[in-house]
């Protein structure tokens, strides 16, 4: 079977391919297999397989069809009841979102992860990539995660608008009216924060709002990540929030490689070295292609196996390290 337990998925995609697509896989499968410090960046094109509407690019995607003001936390604190229940339960937090399942992309990435250096910086807050089991110590999900929620009482001082997440196990316990989750019509009466009884909101990161703002988007480690890898690999992203332009500009100055899985060319960005297909697809042919590269590597030698201190803030400090190498 394939490495990446896809039978014939690296030959069928190769030749689906473009001659640049397939010679820039190979390029990024050499680097990630050389051991250079590897950083993929997804957005919301990696989780449409999962069945989850894409930000942008498609007739329903979700900024297309609500506007963008409703996406603030000004907007929340005018109105915070109509927030949940007109904006936030209809567009985020719903059952498709919820119930998601992680697709063959984000399956690969995990892979990758225990065999090599890559990191993931990732703009989605579905938590598939955590669910796909990518430890935790390699994943910031620097727009938040559904299901975690955050204080407004920033005046204050309160930790849970700070440093700290709220957990809410159901939105069903705070139903108005009978109605649910499941049934797709749930309203909900605000729940309140444990910490100073302030109404609570989503753990996302809002249009108004800095990465800076909560302890839960972790930006130090991900300023961190950027400056010390090698390579950046941009996953199912358009390109139109904070993180990419931060990679893109650090790029600029540290000389970072520059890949992007897509299902187009981003003719906006030059400098990328595109890979044109479905990532469902493209991600667990990369992951073969390094296996293979790895083996061959290690053919006759025993593999050395090689995993970095088990929290973020610890990862790249030092000299660069190989997380996957053969020895003699």
């Amino acid at each position: 079977p394939a490495p990446s337990g896809i039978p014939g998925i690296t030959d069928e995609t190769l030749a689906a391919l473009s001659e640049v697509s397939r010679a820039n896989l190979d390029r990024l499968a050499g680097l990630i297999a050389a051991g250079r410090q590897v950083l993929f960046i997804t957005g919301a094109g990696l989780s449409v397989a999962s069945d989850i509407t894409p930000y942008r690019n498609r007739k329903d995607a979700i900024w297309s069809n609500f506007v963008t003001e409703w996406g603030t936390r000004a907007k929340f604190l005018s109105d915070p009841p109509a927030w949940w229940n007109d904006f936030w339960l209809r567009t985020h937090e719903k059952p498709e979102f919820l119930d998601a399942r992680p697709n063959a992309g984000h399956e690969a990435i995990t892979l990758l992860s225990t065999v090599t250096n890559a990191r993931v910086v990732t703009q989605n807050i579905d938590g598939l990539h955590q669910r796909s089991g990518l430890p935790s110590f390699k994943l910031v999900e620097v727009h938040g995660r559904l299901g975690k929620y955050k204080c407004v009482n920033v005046a204050e001082r309160c930790p849970f608008a700070i440093s700290r997440s709220i957990d809410v196990p159901c939105l069903d316990d705070y139903a108005i009216g009978g109605t649910r989750m499941a049934d797709r019509n749930l309203r909900i009466h605000v729940p309140l924060c444990p910490g100073c009884a302030h109404p609570i909101m989503p753990q996302s990161l809002f249009f108004d709002e800095k990465y800076t703002s909560h302890a839960f988007f972790q930006w130090p480690v991900v300023d961190r990540w950027l400056e010390l890898s090698h390579v950046y690999v941009f996953v199912g992203t358009s390109f139109s929030v904070g993180v990419t332009f931060e990679a893109l500009s650090k790029a600029e100055t540290n000389g970072a490689e520059l890949f992007s899985f897509n299902i187009w060319e981003d003719l906006k960005h030059p400098e990328l070295r595109h890979i044109v297909g479905p990532s469902e697809r493209t991600l667990p042919a990369l992951y073969d292609l390094v296996h293979d590269k790895l083996e061959g590597r290690s053919i006759g030698r025993p593999r050395l196996w090689c995993f970095p201190r088990q929290t973020a803030e610890d990862a790249f400090v030092t000299e660069p390290l190989e997380f996957y190498r053969a020895v003699k």
